[in-house]
């Protein structure tokens, strides 16, 4: 299957860094085919409430002002946030929430929704396709579960909003 190369490659400067991200953008036939199998997922992955990126509704605005009236804020992100999310962990996490899927549709899948810089390289989830952002907030799910856990018992607002955590 060729799909994991049908990528667009290019790097923009990260915003107040001298560091650039590699964008990985789908072919126009790809990002169809991504935006289909987003629509058909996106009732099915769960995303946790304090997930406030890509959400209808949402906004880096309304991630902010959980925090408006707060005495101490301490935000973090992950670094190569998209990049690190692979077909293996996404199928961990499909695994976790009671998703099965056949060896064929796995296969299917990670040809699809997560791409190759190169010919020896892992499958990645691309910053750029229509798809990464529902698999990396689903991803995610569990972990908001155990972080929002400990925070609301010790009296802490968590959101996320994509990589960067609050």
């Amino acid at each position: 299957m060729t799909a994991p190369y049908r990528y667009k490659i290019y790097k923009i400067a990260k915003r107040n860094s001298d560091k650039k991200r590699t964008i990985a953008h789908p072919s126009k036939e790809l990002k169809f085919i991504q935006r289909e199998i987003t629509e058909y997922l996106t009732d099915k992955l769960p995303v946790h409430e304090c997930a406030f990126a890509y959400k209808k509704g949402s906004s880096i605005k309304t991630n902010a002002q959980v925090h408006l009236h707060t005495k101490y804020l301490l935000k973090m992100d992950f670094e190569n946030f998209f990049p690190s999310i692979t077909p293996r962990l996404f199928f961990s996490k499909l695994r976790l929430a009671n998703i099965d899927l056949t060896a064929d549709d796995k296969v299917l899948l990670e040809n699809i929704l997560f791409f190759k810089s190169k010919r020896n390289s892992n499958l990645r989830l691309s910053i750029g396709a229509p798809s990464s952002p529902l698999i990396s907030n689903f991803v995610m799910y569990f972990w908001d579960i155990e972080v929002q856990e400990i925070c609301s018992k010790i009296g802490v607002n968590y959101t996320r909003y994509a990589d960067d955590l609050t």
